[in-house]
């Protein structure tokens, strides 16, 4: 699980600016982030590769490894969301934002994510964000459009309009 998120915050630092605002710490990782779900490093995302990357998400939340991710679970798992909260001070806000997400992703309200849930919840998520309808996710549509970004920056940095376009 360490190295996991070693790794992850390792592509993350390589990422470069993709939109022209002053960036915040959760900005960054969201950038980050999507440097290291772009598996082919084509600067898009497929639906496959979103998959592949939440399904390793997945199994890196499910400390039980009961097939399911409980809200403590979730809450405990952290990419980098939750430091760049601390950093901006709204450490009080990430925890709302958790539950959101969470509420998002258990899709039938039983206090529990299945890889089902959740598998369904990205490519609910994925097709929302992909505003040109090509199938694939660029970087605007990933940093301002998926709802995991659009919820961290929320939190973390309430004074961006997270709904811009």
């Amino acid at each position: 699980m360490k190295i996991v998120r070693s790794s992850i915050a390792l592509l993350l630092l390589s990422a470069t600016s993709v939109l022209a605002e002053s960036p915040s710490e959760g900005f960054t990782v969201a950038k980050m982030t999507f440097e290291s779900i772009d598996a082919d490093g084509d600067g898009l995302l497929s639906p496959n590769e979103m998959t592949m990357f939440g399904e390793s998400i997945f199994l890196g939340m499910d400390y039980d490894k009961n097939s399911q991710v409980a809200f403590d679970e979730f809450e405990e798992w952290d990419i980098g969301f939750g430091t760049a909260a601390e950093a901006e001070g709204g450490a009080d806000a990430m925890k709302i934002a958790n539950r959101i997400l969470f509420g998002f992703w258990d899709r039938d309200k039983d206090g529990a994510i299945t890889m089902d849930e959740f598998n369904e919840a990205g490519a609910f998520d994925f097709e929302r964000a992909d505003v040109n309808g090509d199938q694939m996710l660029n970087p605007r549509e990933y940093l301002l459009g998926y709802s995991v970004n659009i919820v961290m920056r929320g939190a973390i940095r309430p004074d961006i309009d997270v709904s811009a376009r």
